[in-house]
């Protein structure tokens, strides 16, 4: 089956989409530089455009649809809430307007779980029911599927017929180790002292006093700190034994 992949990003759900069987015949994105990397790891050259602008009869025919609509304005990390956030919100219509032109057997749907919370959620549902969909949404958390990630996401399926999620498996968690090679490259001291005197600039700040309580929580032991987030410490200052917590990222 031909499949389609909007929000693209690098290219994790076309790649998840390539496991599963589909071919990816067509994504789209709005940064130049993640259109870049999603063609070197897919060999397709992605559109590199805002999605509210595309011509949707110039896409190609597909099965399933795939899309993760921006997260920035639904997601918690984003701070206080700004009149920015609500054009990030409202790339979820484009998903709507690419049915409503190809009308494909499938949508799968990726976001935060606070997209559920958005007071047009429930406008946008019913828009893709309109398009004769049924909607069917579970909370998938990364870290049930052997990623070593506490990540939890929301998966929305549009389908013709209703679709029922399978049993979420139970198996354990991996653990961040498995994907760290603490052997390889270079690693620079963390105390400021050392990092001047190697002619390093110290951490700032926050990081520094993660970094603090994570050495006072778990010693001598190698331990997880986020670089950027919250002030708090809550469970980002996790051992290398379970999954890594949500991460939050910066810039584009």
């Amino acid at each position: 089956m031909k499949a389609i992949d909007l929000f693209a990003g690098a290219g994790g759900f076309s790649e998840g989409a390539r496991q599963a069987g589909l071919d990816v015949v067509w994504a789209a994105n709005h940064w130049k530089l993640a259109c870049d990397v999603h063609e070197a790891n897919h060999g397709i050259k992605p559109k590199c455009q805002d999605l509210h602008q595309a011509d949707w009869t110039q896409v190609p025919a597909h099965d399933i649809m795939l899309a993760s609509p921006s997260c920035k304005g639904h997601s918690k990390a984003r701070g206080k809430d700004r009149p920015h956030h609500d054009a990030q919100r409202a790339t979820a219509w484009a998903v709507v307007s690419a049915a409503e032109c190809h009308r494909p057997r499938a949508i799968v749907v990726e976001n935060v779980p606070e997209m559920a919370e958005w007071v047009l959620f429930p406008a946008w549902c019913s828009a893709l029911e309109a398009l004769g969909y049924t909607l069917s949404a579970e909370i998938l958390c990364a870290s049930r599927f052997q990623v070593p990630q506490f990540r939890e996401r929301l998966f929305i399926v549009a389908a013709r017929k209703r679709f029922v999620f399978p049993p979420v498996p139970t198996t354990d968690a991996v653990p961040i180790r498995t994907v760290l090679d603490l052997d390889g490259g270079e690693w620079l001291p963390w105390e400021a002292s050392k990092r001047i005197a190697m002619g390093v600039a110290p951490f700032e700040p926050k990081p520094m006093a993660r970094i603090l309580a994570g050495r006072k929580r778990h010693g001598d032991r190698p331990f997880w700190v986020p670089y950027f987030g919250p002030t708090s410490m809550g469970g980002a200052l996790t051992s290398l034994s379970g999954p890594s917590p949500r991460t939050t990222a910066t810039g584009s």
